[in-house]
């Protein structure tokens, strides 16, 4: 059907316009695919696509779609999503954010919500704050551990003890192929149990395990992935579980 609809066929493209509004009655490939075709031909008709995929059905490549499509106007939107949304959704916010944004982009996004007057902002930003590499210096983080205000101080001592973990993944990963095999076996899993594996394969990603899986013996990787897998389902049921409790 794409392939019509970029040859010129109008009934092809008039379809997949439908289609990327009709998540019921398609796939969600369907409709992600429909959308990533609109995008090449109207950008902003794509995005409005994108957003309403996300509303009505919290479908988590949309908010992909949008930061690709408009960054811009899709980083400040999806936060302001994410207070509202379900523990399970702001897993995939905050991993879209991270991934699409980068750490210095997300750090400055953040700033002035940090500052802002409104405990809410803070909160939000604290909360975001746990994505943010590691390496990445955020100073008003600190400042808002130290709030007297619960829902402040909570939220940014739960960021700083992540980004903590980071860093010691960081460690790991820098001693690894240097360690004797039992040892880089242990580091290896200690890295994908403390820092979410979702950003442990992508290779841009400051934490990507890429290069050390080049080196590492193929039985390493193999059972790298299935941890992977493992942990990255245990994550989606534990946030589907806090859904429950909201």
């Amino acid at each position: 059907m794409r392939l019509l609809a970029e040859a010129g066929d109008g009934r092809a493209r008039d379809e997949l316009l439908r289609a990327a509004y009709r998540h019921s009655g398609f796939d969600r490939g369907n409709a992600i695919g429909a959308i990533g075709y609109l995008r090449s031909e109207d950008p902003e008709e794509a995005y409005f696509a994108a957003q309403r995929l996300l509303t009505r059905h919290k479908v988590p490549a949309a908010a992909d779609l949008m930061l690709e499509i408009d960054p811009d106007s899709a980083a400040p939107e999806l936060l302001n999503r994410y207070p509202d949304a379900k523990p399970s959704l702001r897993l995939q916010l905050e991993r879209r954010l991270r991934v699409h944004l980068g750490g210095d982009r997300l750090a400055a996004l953040l700033a002035p919500l940090a500052n802002s007057q409104r405990s809410k902002d803070r909160v939000l930003a604290a909360q975001v704050a746990a994505v943010i590499p590691s390496a990445v210096v955020v100073p008003w983080l600190d400042q808002l551990a130290a709030e007297t205000l619960p829902a402040v101080c909570d939220a940014a001592l739960v960021a700083l003890r992540q980004r903590r973990l980071e860093t010691s993944a960081l460690l790991h990963r820098g001693r690894l192929l240097d360690s004797p095999k039992p040892i880089q076996w242990a580091r290896l899993v200690k890295i994908i149990e403390i820092v979410d594996p979702y950003y442990l394969w992508p290779r841009n990603d400051p934490v990507s395990l890429k290069e050390v899986f080049e080196v590492l013996p193929y039985e390493f990787v193999v059972e790298a992935r299935q941890l992977r897998s493992r942990l990255l389902k245990d994550r989606k049921n534990a946030a589907s579980r806090a859904d429950k409790d909201r």
